[in-house]
């Protein structure tokens, strides 16, 4: 094998045209954002053999776990059938996943639910031919889908599989244009055409090496790619070794994988990790677990279209934005917190909390030596980096250092100083600003400047400070205020200090910022930029300037690099007004909205060092951002519903989706139809701008239902609960940090209303109505017949009733008759039961009378001397006696009793036959209940006779004992 010198092979490519300029520049300063993903963040094994990207920039990864995907938001895994490791992936024409894996091929297929699924082809290899190890590479070219194994060529069309078989063993195929080529051990590098194999080269390498990459170059020449001996290249029929900067790289770390994009070339290596040269073979990168990546291993590479680069890692992946004009100068660099920048003397130094870091200019690209070496004695937190008269100086925690190299000098021990100002008119002086106050410095004889002396009169922390003139500062502090100082003409004390606070014009709001643009001297507050008015001593708002900036709230920083671009910082970021030809601003600001969040509040540090470099401060290390590298920030971003879940109150139900508009499967007049039941949704829905994952935002709307838009928002699902019945469609769109927003994505579909509120229930309602109309159609006309004969009864009644009440105003007229006789019959027996009553107690006085008379007679008659006066006496006593007997007073008053008490005697003697005339009588007087004491002298005899008479009459009428013999004679 013949070798030819670099120089010579450089000249034959550029004499075939093979070398052309770079039509885009490639960042070599510094590291590219790496994103590092880790097996728990994407849930599968370690190690990725496969990338690729499909129609809508989801990503697929060949993992030893089955196909991974990811769509910007989730992860997913697909086992193959046997769930062995998949080593290749590819896509078709139609936007197919095609999968190898070992003793496997086939594909991603989309079931009837929308869920992707693997699907085997092995049923389409003959049975003979279906032990074939891993499938190592599948490509897509115009004779059909090539599954490459080391045993067998699989070429899927139609659904049919045909089989190529090496003489002895395959090696490993590539596709060079639409043309599969494959390394066959004992041959050499053929090529499938026709359905054959053709040879193109027998040289020994094919058959001795381990092929790792085949790229095709203008003039047919092709650049070879080897485990061990570099790079090679092939030009009719010979192969002959490319001597360049890279190709000794990966000799000795070991070519993996490679790929060509643009003009570069990517290479994955074995041992150390990723390498990025130009078409020349001029190394311009190197990354690897030493710089960013998480493993030196790389199995798989691929350039997304977003010209960004993902590598499959021997444990994880990772994902570099290589398309950015800004890279970062980081921890791996030995920079941590960058808090000021300056080139210097070829050199590039940056001040951290750590100390002051240098590095050559012209060493920022080497690959292979990327650490910042520490300047001596600067250890601790470095705040400004200051060039005066060719001189570097720093401003440091510990005092003032004078840098020389990589050697310091600590001119004072002054702590905190925060500034370095010329003072204008005094060339040799400097003033600063310190934690404590002011201080100053001048050259000494040797011009090298020194510390000169400490200004009196100020002990204000003066880290915001502008010098107006020889004798004029301006000082502000966050807290405290505005000062405008005057010094003496030997800047050795404060002469005067006007304190501004909410005064003098100024917002109540603090902090104010001192700023000076285009010679002019600016104070930024929360609601603007204010001028000082020399005459009026007061501030003004810059009308020009705030009309400038108007979207900006609270401006930190605003510097002029020497083309008039403003560079400004603010609450909402960085950015740059760029000056153009015709003199106004063009205002850039996507570029710097990734770093947004890792600014140092209120330490800015944007340093411009020329049109190509220029340097910002962040907690996250230095960044370097190239202008002259053009990225698209106005590309196209696509939003997808990718998952909706039907659910009930039991039961769920998960469908993928990936679109109903986009895709076509449905529109608005084919709206995906669920029963009422099923009247749950949520929705899940993803962004495939991958360069921004994890930052964008989304905004949806499920239209008769919401309102209007919701706010943007990180959330990537929705639900919507017990929706009614009806016609919908949910829409979704996105928007990413540089403020793209999607077009909308759209899921069409209908809910059938319950069987309740259906068509077919509203007929049979109608029905019901129809039949239940002539049910009370009939039962009306019954009704009226029944209300006819119910009228005839009513008049028969209402005879009656009017017979009826003449009879019963008849009767009332004869019971209002009986009622007056009853009434005079009662108002005489009343007035009879008086007499009786009356003649009663008459007839009792009188017997008292008599009796007392008789007792008095009966007194005189045994007292009276004579005998005819006895006899007198006893005479007259004895006509009391008769009277006491007197049988007609009893009948009177029986017949008087017998009118009041309705004939009670002739009732009591039907039930008492055997009663005696006395006992009668003591019977009536206790029905007139009178007692024992007034019927004693009624019948003559003793009280104790009476209780006697009414024991006996109780025996006689068999009275019980617990019986009232009064109340017995009441009741008869």
């Amino acid at each position: 094998m013949a070798f030819l010198s670099n120089k010579c092979l450089i000249y034959i490519l550029l004499l075939f045209g093979l070398i052309v300029p770079a039509h885009t520049q490639f960042k070599n300063i510094g590291v590219p954002e790496v994103v590092n993903i880790s097996r728990e963040s994407y849930g599968a094994d370690a190690q990725n053999w496969s990338i690729i990207e499909d129609d809508q920039g989801s990503i697929y990864l060949g993992n030893n776990a089955g196909v991974l995907k990811f769509n910007g938001e989730r992860w997913y895994v697909f086992p193959v059938e046997n769930r062995s490791i998949v080593r290749s992936l590819a896509t078709g024409e139609e936007g197919e996943i095609y999968v190898g894996a070992y003793n496997e091929i086939g594909m991603l297929d989309t079931r009837s639910n929308g869920e992707q699924a693997y699907r085997s082809l092995n049923h389409l290899i003959p049975e003979d031919n279906r032990n074939f190890d891993d499938v190592w590479n599948i490509y897509s070219t115009p004779e059909g889908i090539v599954f490459q194994s080391l045993e067998y060529l699989f070429i899927y069309r139609n659904d049919s599989v045909r089989v190529i078989q090496p003489a002895e063993r395959f090696g490993y195929a590539y596709l060079l244009g639409d043309q599969i080529y494959v390394v066959e051990k004992g041959i050499g590098l053929r090529v499938l055409r026709d359905g054959g194999l053709e040879t193109v080269s027998e040289d020994p390498i094919f058959t001795t090496e381990e092929i790792r990459a085949l790229f095709l170059l203008e003039g047919d020449i092709i650049m070879v790619g080897t485990l061990n001996q570099g790079l090679l290249l092939l030009s009719g029929g010979e192969l002959n070794e490319w001597e360049t900067e890279i190709s000794e790289e990966l000799r000795q770390y070991k070519l993996y994988t490679a790929s060509l994009y643009r003009d570069k070339f990517y290479f994955g290596t074995i041992r150390n990790g990723l390498y990025i040269c130009g078409l020349e073979g001029e190394l311009l990168q190197n990354l690897n677990r030493s710089n960013g990546l998480q493993n030196n291993t790389i199995l798989s590479l691929h350039i997304d279209r977003q010209a960004n680069t993902w590598l499959g890692l021997d444990n994880g992946i990772d994902y570099l934005k290589t398309s950015l004009p800004i890279s970062f100068i980081n921890y791996n660099f030995n920079i941590e917190t960058a808090y000021a920048s300056v080139v210097h003397q070829g050199r590039l130094y940056v001040g951290t909390n750590q100390g002051l870091y240098t590095k050559r200019l012209d060493d920022l690209g080497r690959v292979n030596d990327i650490k910042f070496e520490l300047v001596e004695g600067t250890e601790g937190q470095v705040w400004n980096l200051s060039v005066h008269d060719d001189q570097l100086l720093c401003g440091h925690h510990n005092g003032a250092y004078l840098i020389e190299g990589l050697a310091s000098t600590l001119i004072t021990q002054t702590r905190g100083i925060w500034n370095f100002h010329r003072v204008p008119g005094r060339e040799n002086l400097l003033i600063s600003g310190t934690y404590d106050g002011l201080v100053t410095f001048q050259k000494n004889r040797d011009g090298r400047w020194a510390f000169r002396n400490a200004i009196r009169g100020l002990d204000v922390s003066s880290k915001q400070l502008i010098v107006e003139n020889d004798s004029t500062l301006w000082m502000s502090h966050g807290y405290l205020g505005l000062y405008h100082l005057k010094i003496n003409r030997a800047f050795e004390s404060v002469t005067s200090l006007k304190k501004y606070h909410q005064s003098g014009g100024l917002p109540d709001t603090l902090p104010y910022l001192l700023n000076m643009a285009r010679g002019q001297i600016l104070i930024s507050a929360q609601d603007g930029i204010y001028q000082y008015d020399s005459e009026t001593e007061a501030f003004d708002p810059n009308p020009g300037l705030n009309q400038f900036y108007s979207d900006l709230n609270l401006i930190y920083l605003i510097r002029e690099d020497p083309d008039g671009n403003l560079w400004y910082s603010s609450e909402q970021g960085m950015g740059v007004y760029r000056q153009l030809e015709d003199g106004t601003y063009s205002k850039i600001t996507r570029p710097f909205l990734s770093l947004q969040e890792a600014l140092v509040s209120s330490f800015d540090n944007i340093y411009v060092y020329d049109p190509e470099n220029v340097f910002i401060g962040t907690q996250n290390g230095l960044v370097h951002y190239d202008p002259t590298i053009s990225k698209d920030y106005f590309n196209d971003i696509f939003v997808f519903i990718d998952e909706v879940a039907i659910s009930t109150h039991e039961t769920d139900s998960l469908w993928y989706f990936e679109g109903n508009e986009s895709s076509g499967e449905f529109g608005p007049g084919e709206a995906f139809r669920v029963p009422f039941q099923f009247n749950t949704f949520s929705f899940s829905f993803h962004c495939t701008d991958l360069e921004n994952a994890g930052r964008v935002e989304y905004s949806f709307r499920l239209n008769d239902f919401d309102m209007g838009w919701s706010a943007w928002s990180r959330s990537v699902d929705k639900e919507y609960t017990n929706l009614r019945e009806g016609s919908y469609f949910f829409e979704v769109r996105a928007r990413n940090i540089y403020g793209n927003i999607s077009e909308t994505d759209r899921f069409y579909f209908s809910i059938s209303p319950p069987f309740y509120r259906s068509s077919t229930a509203f007929v049979l309602y109608l029905v019901f109505l129809l039949g239940l109309a002539g049910l009370l159609l009939r039962i009306y006309l019954r009704r009226i017949e029944h209300v006819r004969s119910q009228e005839e009864t009513r008049q028969l009644d209402a005879f009656r009733e009017k017979e009826a009440i003449l009879q019963e105003k008849r009767v009332a007229a004869e019971n209002e008759v009986t009622e007056l006789k009853n009434e005079k019959l009662v108002a005489e027996m009343k007035y009879k039961n008086k007499e009786l009553v009356n003649s009663t107690y008459h007839l009792i006085q009188k017997n008292k009378f008599l009796n007392s008379l008789k007792l008095e007679l009966s007194s005189l008659s045994k007292s009276a001397k004579s005998d005819f006066v006895e006899k007198e006496l006893r005479k007259i006593s004895r006509k009391i006696d008769r009277d006491f007997h007197n049988e007609r007073n009893w009948e009177v008053f029986e017949r008087y009793f017998d009118e009041v008490h309705q004939e009670f005697l002739d009732r009591l003697k039907a039930k008492h036959p055997g009663l005696s005339p006395t006992e009668l009588r003591l019977c009536a007087y206790l029905r007139m209940n009178i007692s024992s004491k007034e019927i004693a002298p009624l019948m003559n005899i003793s009280v104790r006779g009476v209780e006697i008479s009414r024991y006996r009459l109780r025996k006689k009428l068999n009275l019980p004992h617990n019986t009232n013999l009064a109340s017995y004679i009441m009741s008869i």
